[in-house]
């Protein structure tokens, strides 16, 4: 009988139908092995067919009972999510177990760290904002070894529940496929909203509405997954001009971005934005909010922070058929995305972390 393979860390990963080969955060892992770091991967999933390390199944009154009371998002699948992490760590020897969603997936496995002897590392994706909202219980939090913050903002409202044990590492992007295709200056007219948590759909359609009855010409591509009817967007498909997009794949999401002048991205609030960084990858100029965490993934020379809809209105329609701006604009984007949040770049820096625990 073969022996287990010997890995580094294990992933404890969400599974969402927005996060998919080449977009999301864990993606640097791809680029762990040229660190020479091994790993494996657990996905959260809605599977009853877990057991834990004595071959017990998980799944008990009692462990559904403790999961509900960890907050928001986490359930007994998280649960059931972290012991598969757990059981895999201890028989693959790992020495670390890096929860890359803490929102989604941790509550119950820092209570093991000692017994099992492995290094507890979690990243949240949610903004001060909502942690404030939602009154999450913060209580688990304390037992991690490490948090990995995705904005400043983040780090210090950490920093506050768990002193010393908080690091700033950006989120990445896959620069090797999300690429410019297209010089801007070539592409149609069109202007790009992409996104469904956390994105202000009613400035969206404010401000949609009120280029589309001044600019005839210009189309609009929306991505949203939203089917509701009270959905602001809803509105917008009495234009004619406008083209929805439902569950497209990867390949279709970038020949979007390479056939669009604008990304147009309203937010209520934002951590790491996949979206802005994404279209930025591919040389798409950005309009949107003024957030701080916003300002820490771009750069004036490429994004617009509206202050009101009007004047952001007026904007868009200026700048969406200058093409000497447009081309400035684009190459910066990219230029940016490239020197500063590559999938190289961002693994090197994690792996610098992870080595202090291996």
């Amino acid at each position: 009988m073969n022996s287990p393979e010997k890995v580094d860390i294990v992933f404890l990963r969400p599974l969402l139908p927005h996060i998919s080969k080449y977009s999301g955060y864990e993606n640097f892992n791809k680029k762990l092995k040229d660190e020479n770091i091994e790993y494996m991967e657990i996905f959260g999933q809605k599977s009853l067919k877990r057991y834990d390390l004595l071959k017990r199944f998980h799944f008990t009154k009692r462990n559904k009972n403790r999961a509900k009371k960890i907050g928001p998002y986490y359930n007994v699948f998280s649960y059931l999510a972290e012991m598969e992490a757990l059981k895999t760590a201890v028989r693959n020897g790992a020495k670390i177990i890096h929860n890359t969603s803490l929102e989604d997936n941790h509550g119950f496995l820092g209570a093991y760290r000692e017994k099992y002897k492995f290094h507890l590392i979690s990243t949240p994706h949610q903004p001060v904002s909502w942690w404030k909202f939602t009154n999450k219980n913060t209580d688990c939090i304390k037992d991690l070894d490490l948090l990995i913050a995705l904005g400043k903002q983040e780090k210090d409202y950490f920093e506050n529940i768990i002193p010393g044990r908080v690091r700033l590492i950006y989120h990445g992007v896959d620069t090797a496929f999300f690429k410019i295709m297209r010089p801007i200056e070539s592409r149609p007219c069109r202007l790009l909203f992409v996104g469904n948590w956390l994105r202000d759909l009613h400035f969206l359609e404010m401000v949609i509405s009120k280029v589309l009855k001044v600019s005839k010409d210009v189309l609009v591509d929306i991505v949203n997954a939203q089917t509701d009817l009270s959905n602001p967007v809803f509105k917008l498909c009495k234009y004619p001009q406008v083209t929805l997009h439902r569950h497209i794949s990867d390949v279709n999401l970038l020949n979007l971005y390479n056939d669009s002048r604008l990304l147009f991205l309203p937010l209520i609030d934002a951590t790491a934005n996949n979206s802005l960084l994404e279209a930025s990858a591919c040389g798409v100029p950005i309009v949107t909010s003024d957030l701080p965490t916003v300002r820490e993934y771009t750069d004036n020379s490429f994004a617009y922070y509206y202050n009101c809809h009007k004047t952001c209105a007026d904007y868009i329609v200026e700048l969406i058929k200058d093409d000497l701006q447009l081309k400035r604009q684009s190459l910066s984007a990219t230029n940016f995305m490239t020197n500063n949040f590559s999938l190289e770049k961002i693994a090197h820096q994690h792996a610098n972390i992870y080595k202090e625990f291996i």
